[in-house]
């Protein structure tokens, strides 16, 4: 028997082993898309309060811009400094909260420590850290976050803020601020 060079059986194989690896390219891309919107976390339904849609008599096809976030009223920040936060790491606090309503266009007014929240971890001698972590109910104007703040020593100089929603899952995680360039850290 001879090999018939036009043998069909030989050319569906390779046309279904190329269609399977656009497929998979496909799907790989889509899922990198995906992951990398997840960083927006939250809430992704503008609220209409955060677009400037312009006077009434605008062009209806002109999409609404986005509005810069006003910086927020901090209130009972004295029941953090009260288990060790420093100045410094409040006003990193501070920062970290700010990118946070950035992130997720919030039109924050106020945020707001419950003050009979907080509390600190036990310390444990045999496990000393180089840093203050402050665990406590924080306000976005009427939604409420568990908050984690980690605040390093004086000679590390960098705080780190983690929002937690009601079902005690990590929505935030700010990474290292430096303090006093309030700038991400790796």
């Amino acid at each position: 028997m001879q090999n018939d060079p036009y043998d069909t059986s030989k050319k569906n194989r390779s046309i279904i082993i190329l269609a399977a690896i656009v497929v998979v390219v496909v799907v790989i891309s889509l899922l990198v898309s995906h992951n990398s919107n997840k960083k927006k976390i939250v809430n992704n339904t503008p609220n209409s309060s955060a677009y400037n849609t312009g006077n009434s008599g605008s062009d209806s096809s002109t999409p609404p811009t986005a509005q810069a976030p006003q910086r927020p009223d901090f209130v009972n920040l004295e029941a953090i400094t009260a288990v060790g936060i420093t100045q410094d790491q409040i006003t990193a606090f501070k920062y970290e909260a700010f990118l946070f309503i950035k992130q997720n266009n919030f039109t924050t007014k106020t945020v707001t420590i419950e003050k009979g929240s907080v509390s600190t971890p036990p310390y444990d001698p045999d496990f000393p850290t180089p840093y203050t972590t402050a665990y406590f109910n924080v306000n976005f104007d009427a939604t409420m976050y568990r908050a984690r703040l980690d605040g390093s020593d004086a000679s590390v100089s960098t705080a780190r803020l983690y929002l937690y929603n009601s079902s005690n899952q990590q929505i935030y995680d700010s990474g290292n601020i430096d303090i006093q360039n309030q700038t991400p850290q790796q």
